[in-house]
């Protein structure tokens, strides 16, 4: 009777029913979006509150979405100890039988039972332990498919439990940190052991059992040692070879303990090290920089004659944070020594007030310049030059430099103020003198910034203003490498007609 009428009820009653657009995804394109939501949640250390609480929300738009993630034991696999009783019941039954990544800190007994229930299960485990039962418990039952450990302890009072890790059944085992927590194992066998990390161990360690865990470990590639006291040396202590390692760092250790190391850990050529120290106040310079330097001695006695690059770095890079500007690395002076291959490369930190670096610099390239001399001069690559003050020689770095390789063909300045870069490069244009001409023998020079203009234009300057008795003399280097960043078409016609041979290496021009 009414034709019009229920035509336009069925429309209606379609368009109420029909899926939103959002609704009809793909479930494949569905699991990758929950996989980024979740993964930008996670929070260092320990941390899983923001995980769950966005896979939550996620549930809430839809009955298709909340049935999806619910479906999916992917997105369970994270066992928080720090969960209620209840919610980790749960998430071990819609894991349906997958690994599970255990994490948080312990909250309660009835939690840690239901862990270990699942212990068979453990692919990773990235716990804080509050007491010694804890640990014990949880190093006690065999995890034949866990491939990462990180254990964390808040204060004193947790000793090394003396028993087997894992029942000595855990041979996916390939990576241990240990923040706090004492070394928790001395005579169990880790054949499958790739990295190592300890740091802030409260319990003085021995040297002959913590080798003896080494030895144990022969596919060992990563080893780091930090802020870690060791007990007096045995006399039963042997040194040992780690022929696969890859990476050795040692941070934050006083001077005997880093020496002994040193010496009882014997390093392939090949790999990469790297030694960090702080400098206080009223430390004495020799007795700070003096251990550091012993390694970087032995690889450049290595490299001698063949290609090699020094990178000194003045402090790290300002880094954004959800508490505004982190400027911490500021007072960090970064040495790295790079040789040819086959050999590996090291790096000095050294901690201290940023007005020290240029002499704890000129420290270690004097300790270099007087090894077996070295036919060939480093290629020198400054980062974050802190600004040269003409009136004071000693923040010169460049000068200091010049004193101990005055052969220096290649010099590259990067990531440095405007202020820093143009003194830099006023030092390098002085007039062609014997007295104040630094690298005489330099014959590249490389600028990276993400913008050249300014210095481009403080040059071009530089050469055409009145009184300037060089500014017809071409400069002391021929090739300028100008590399990252942007410069305008102008700039670079003046850059080509100063130099010989002018390379632009992944520039914009506009």
């Amino acid at each position: 009777m009414y034709p019009s009428a229920s035509r336009g009820s069925i429309s209606l009653n379609f368009l109420h029913n029909k899926p939103s657009p959002i609704e009809t995804l793909p479930v494949e394109v569905f699991y990758v979006i929950v996989r980024q939501v979740v993964k930008k949640a996670l929070r260092p250390p320990c941390a899983d509150e923001g995980y769950f609480r966005d896979l939550m929300n996620l549930r809430l738009v839809c009955t298709r979405w909340a049935q999806a993630i619910e479906g999916n034991p992917e997105f369970w696999q994270r066992l928080s100890l720090h969960s209620g009783e209840e919610f980790v019941r749960l998430t071990i039954k819609r894991t349906l039988g997958w690994p599970l990544d255990i994490c948080g800190t312990v909250k309660s007994t009835s939690v840690v039972d239901l862990a270990l229930r699942e212990s068979l299960r453990w692919r990773t485990v990235d716990v804080q332990i509050n007491g010694q039962t804890d640990l014990d418990l949880l190093l006690s039952r065999p995890a034949p498919l866990l491939e990462s450990l990180a254990m964390r302890t808040p204060g004193p009072g947790i000793k090394a439990p003396s028993l087997i890790l894992f029942n000595n059944d855990a041979p996916r085992l390939q990576a241990v940190k240990l923040i706090g927590c004492p070394l928790p194992w001395s005579s169990s066998t880790l054949p499958g052991l790739r990295e190592l990390r300890i740091c802030s161990i409260r319990e003085t360690v021995r040297y002959r059992i913590f080798l003896d865990v080494l030895k144990r470990s022969p596919e060992l590639t990563h080893l780091a040692i930090d802020c870690t006291k060791f007990d007096l040396l045995d006399s039963r202590t042997r040194r040992i070879t780690l022929h696969k390692l890859r990476s050795f760092e040692l941070k934050d250790l006083n001077r005997s303990v880093m020496e002994t190391l040193m010496y009882l850990i014997e390093v392939p050529i090949s790999a990469n090290r790297r030694y960090a120290g702080r400098l206080k106040e009223d430390d004495i310079v020799e007795d700070v920089l003096s251990p550091l330097f012993d390694g970087l001695e032995v690889l450049a006695k290595f490299s001698r004659d063949l290609p090699w690059t020094l990178r000194m770095a003045m402090g790290g890079p300002t880094r954004w944070t959800r508490d505004g500007w982190d400027d911490t690395l500021a007072g960090e002076a970064t040495l790295e020594y790079r040789g040819s291959h086959p050999h590996g490369t090291i790096s000095i930190v050294v901690t201290s007030e940023p007005r020290r670096h240029t002499d704890i610099f000129d420290y270690f390239v004097g300790r270099l310049a007087g090894l077996v001399p070295n036919q060939i001069p480093p290629s020198l690559h400054f980062i974050r030059l802190h600004p040269i003050s003409p009136t004071d020689p000693s923040s010169n770095i460049l000068a200091k430099i010049d004193r101990h390789f005055p052969r220096v063909r290649e010099i590259v300045i990067q990531d440095t103020s405007h202020q820093s870069r143009v003194r830099a490069l006023s030092w390098l244009f002085l007039p062609t003198t014997e007295k104040s001409r630094l690298f005489r023998c330099l014959s590249s020079v490389t600028l990276q910034a993400p913008y050249h203009d300014d210095w481009v234009a403080w040059l071009e300057n530089w050469r055409t203003r009145l009184g300037n008795s060089t500014a017809t003399e071409p400069p002391p280097f021929t090739t300028l490498r100008v590399k990252d960043g942007v410069i305008g078409p102008d700039k670079v016609d003046v850059l080509k007609a100063l130099v010989p041979d002018l390379i632009l290496d992944d520039v914009k021009v506009k």
